[in-house]
Order: structure tokens, then C-alpha cells, then sequence
């Protein structure tokens, strides 16, 4: 038979039983509100990053149920010339639709094992993905975004283009020449033909890959009326004939048959001046 002690202690031993699993209950849960506002400051730093994006995002995290609501304002492809713009939206938002839930929802679970969110564990991240078209105004500046960047790129490739020709001119300038360039008859499938000869030659330090000639047809005035380019140093994996570098203090001959190339009035007169190189990766 009980004790009046024993009846007494069973109530007590029941409220600190409760009582400790309030407060267990309570850790947990104030724990993971602790990292729901870290998460909830890298959701708002997304949306401030998605202005600048090609994507306009909404993102909202509920921490109770951890339910993450994601709305993406898809952009339309601005490129009218495109054919297939919706094409590509449609399978754009299909693949978000059937890879981005899943991957964000391990992600998110996976960082609250690291962070020993345990009310996480019990209560898994489930992620709501929806879309929706961009706004006129997200339209509009992603138009002016892209052409931006259009007008930045063809900048950048122009400066780059620019530079290039500086560091030929200078070279060619400096450390190429030509040499004995002259009208003389050559022999083609034993016939004769005109050709145009001559010779670079490599002063600088750089290997070349590829050299440019012009040559200019001139007529009995001495006027251009006409020019065709060639290639005299050519290195490439298709070439059927020399194809070695003109390396520093080479010299290589060369020899055209430019009889299908000169114009009607030409008076077997040339100039001759190297347009472009290329020099070989070291």
C-alpha cells in the first residue's frame, strides 16, 4: 500500500517530467527561430540581388510550418529576332519547375542537420515554387539591361580589337619587312603565268604563326586599282604544305600566281605591305 509521501511525490515527478519537456520543446523551437532570422536575412539579400538579374525573385519563409514560398517572375526573351523565344521559356520554366524544389528543399534540410536544427529535422523544409511573367517594368529594364550589357561587350571587344592592331602595327613596324617583292613570271601546270615574289623576314624576338601580305594592283598611273591577300606563313593543323612558324631571324620566300586575281588594267605593277600577323602560343 502507498505512503502518503509515495501518493504525494507521483504528481511532482509528473510536472518536472512536463515541465522539462516544455523546456526542451521550447530550446528546440526558439533554436531554430534563431536561425530562421539568418535565413530569412539571406532570403531578403536574394531579392535585392534579383533586381540586377535577368529574374525578378520573391521569396517567403514561414518559420512554423517551413514552408518556403518562391515566386519567379520569368522574363520573356527579349531578342525578337528569336523564333524560338517560347520555346525556350516554356522549357526554362519546366526545368525549374522539375529540378528547383527537390535541390533547394535538400539544401535547406541538409544546412539544418549542419546547424543542429532539430525542429527542422522534425518539421523538413518544403519548398513551393511558382511562376509568373515579369511585369511591363521588369520587361522594360531587363530591355535595357541587356543592350547595356550589348553596348558594354562590343566595347570591350572594340577596345580589345584596337589594342591587337596597335601590338601588330608595332611589330611590324619595329621587326618585319619585306624584301625584293616584284612582278616575274612563274610557271604553272607548264604554261607561264604571272606571279608576285618576295621575302619576309623576322627581325623580332616572337615566333609567328601567321603573316598577311596585301598586294595592291597598280595601273600604268601607278593607281590601286585593285588588291588580293595572301598568306605566306600559315600555321595550321589542315595545311597540306609548310607549315612551320616564321620563327626570329627567319626568312621566308614566297610566290603567287596572280594571274585569276588582277583586274583588267593592270600594268604588271605591285605594292606590297603585311596587314596582319598572328603570333604562335607559346
Amino acid at each position: 500500500m502507498d505512503t502518503p509521501q509515495a501518493v504525494t511525490n507521483r504528481p511532482c515527478w509528473g510536472r518536472r517530467v512536463l515541465l522539462a519537456f516544455l523546456v526542451i520543446i521550447f530550446l528546440l523551437v526558439a533554436w531554430h527561430l534563431y536561425l530562421s532570422v539568418g535565413l530569412n536575412n539571406r532570403v531578403r539579400s536574394l531579392q535585392s540581388a534579383s533586381s540586377d538579374s535577368q529574374q525578378e525573385l520573391s521569396i517567403s519563409v514561414n518559420p512554423v510550418t517551413n514552408l518556403v514560398s518562391m515566386t519567379i517572375a520569368m522574363p520573356p526573351d527579349v531578342s525578337e529576332d528569336n523564333p524560338f523565344a517560347a520555346l525556350g521559356s516554356a522549357l526554362g520554366e519546366a526545368m525549374i519547375q522539375a529540378i528547383g524544389p527537390s535541390f533547394i528543399e535538400r539544401e535547406l534540410n541538409t544546412r539544418a542537420r549542419e546547424q543542429y536544427d532539430l525542429y527542422a529535422v522534425l518539421v523538413p523544409y518544403r519548398v513551393r515554387l511558382s511562376t509568373e511573367p515579369a511585369s511591363a517594368e521588369a520587361v522594360a529594364r531587363m530591355r535595357e539591361e541587356r543592350e547595356k550589357r550589348r553596348a558594354d561587350e562590343a566595347r570591350a571587344k572594340a577596345e580589345a580589337e584596337a589594342e591587337r592592331l596597335r601590338s601588330i602595327r608595332a611589330y611590324v613596324s619595329s621587326n618585319l619587312s619585306l624584301e625584293s617583292v616584284r612582278v616575274a613570271p612563274g610557271e604553272r601546270f607548264g604554261r607561264t603565268v604571272d606571279g608576285v615574289f618576295g621575302t619576309i623576314v623576322n627581325n623580332g624576338a616572337e615566333p609567328l604563326r601567321k603573316v598577311t601580305v596585301r598586294i595592291y594592283f597598280l595601273d600604268n598611273a601607278s593607281r590601286r586599282i585593285g588588291e588580293k591577300d595572301y598568306s605566306p606563313v600559315l600555321v595550321t593543323e589542315f595545311s597540306i604544305g609548310d607549315n612551320t612558324p616564321l620563327r626570329p631571324g627567319y626568312r621566308k620566300d614566297f610566290g603567287y600566281n596572280v594571274e585569276e586575281d588582277t583586274p583588267s588594267a593592270w600594268a604588271k605593277k605591285i605594292e606590297a605591305e603585311i596587314i596582319d600577323i598572328e603570333f604562335l602560343e607559346k
